[in-house]
């Protein structure tokens, strides 16, 4: 760990810690920590993080920002709603096409995932049917921090997408 500098803020300052290549920002009047930067997360020297996935992946906080160029029917699993997962947020991309299932984008069963004129029903996938996909389509999610109907949300989508039955 580097050692922390003291910024002034308006009327209160903020100090940082640059911990395992991430830099910290802190609130100085009570140590809670506000913001961070990845920078293999967000785009230092013009790089995004892009996870060419195996069909089958459970999800951490620690991967936001990445891109998931998704093989045969890959199945995600998103991470539980909550405090720790609020702003975190991924993008899937269909890496091959599929005559099955297509891609699927899973919350945990006390979640769902909505935004973009979707239905938002409890534990249903966001699939890619490999009946309709094409190498290219691609959505990015964000999670709200809140649990339930309102988990996760759709910002960008391309291709047809569809909830689970």
């Amino acid at each position: 760990m580097a050692d922390s500098r003291l910024y002034p803020s308006g009327k209160a300052g903020f100090y940082t810690k640059f911990v395992r290549g991430v830099l910290n920002y802190y609130r100085k009047s009570d140590g809670v920590q506000f913001a961070s930067v990845d920078g293999a997360n967000f785009g230092f020297n013009g790089r995004k993080q892009v996870n060419a996935a195996a069909a089958t992946q459970t999800l951490t906080a620690a991967q936001t920002g990445q891109h998931f160029l998704a093989a045969v029917d890959a199945v995600f699993t998103l991470p539980a709603a909550s405090s720790s997962t609020k702003g975190v947020y991924y993008t899937f991309e269909c890496g091959a096409l599929s005559a099955g299932t297509g891609l699927s984008i899973s919350p945990v069963a006390a979640d769902a995932i909505g935004g973009n004129g979707l239905s938002v029903t409890i534990d249903k996938d966001l699939i890619n049917s490999g009946a309709s996909d094409r190498l290219g389509d691609m959505v990015t999610i964000y999670c709200t921090g809140a649990a339930g109907t309102t988990a996760w949300r759709v910002t960008n989508i391309i291709g047809t997408w569809a909830k689970e039955a």
